[in-house]
């Protein structure tokens, strides 16, 4: 329809072909930026939405009980003990079946395995994320049960899959995303690693 009564106007009035050119270029220009604006309170009820879920997480109680009142963790070499740990996410199902490991001071040690076969579940029973339904983690002789998570998780760091050099007799790049390393105190870093806490 518009190119039609743009062809009248040339035809029959006074217009130019320049200016119907120049009008349809405008007007395609245009369609964007309309849908766009068109879409805008769409979009504001939506990110709307998102914040209020936001701000009612960050409102809840913390579903954790407050264990302030034990001693903090005191950390001195940095052995890490694991003894006959279990730990199932459901009831009948348990993933680590009396786990035994020592960490010594200095040096690292990586886990190996397919996904799911508890990797991360040792690191979330390390930051007392989740509580070991039998045996004992220990950290230079005090078992983490007894002790406040802060103080925990102040001495753990998390070290991300960048570019991280470690500096142990055996340096070995690893580029299998199964792997889990678990680095003690006394490990020298290229960079400060991210410090695990809580509020």
């Amino acid at each position: 329809m518009i190119i039609l009564y743009g062809s009248y106007r040339i035809i029959s009035l006074t217009a130019t072909p320049g200016g119907l050119v120049s009008f349809l270029t405008a007007f395609t220009l245009a369609y964007e930026p309309i849908k766009r604006l068109a879409r805008f309170p769409i979009d504001v009820t939506n990110a709307l939405a998102d914040t209020r879920v936001l701000y009612e997480t960050l409102d809840r109680e913390p579903s954790e009980p407050s264990d302030n009142s034990k001693p903090e963790l005191v950390v001195s070499e940095g052995r890490l003990i694991l003894d006959d740990v279990r730990f199932a996410y459901r009831d009948g199902i348990c993933l680590l079946r009396g786990l035994s490991l020592t960490v010594a001071p200095g040096k690292m040690t990586t886990l190996v395995g397919h996904s799911g076969s508890g990797k991360s579940t040792i690191f979330n029973l390390l930051l007392r994320l989740y509580e070991c339904r039998d045996g004992e983690i220990l950290i230079d002789g005090q078992y983490i049960a007894d002790v406040s998570r802060n103080s925990v998780r102040r001495n753990i760091a998390y070290l991300g899959q960048g570019h991280i050099s470690v500096s142990c007799h055996h340096r070995r790049t690893s580029q299998s995303a199964n792997r889990t390393h678990l680095v003690t105190k006394s490990s020298t870093l290229q960079r400060p690693p991210t410090r695990m806490t809580s509020s």
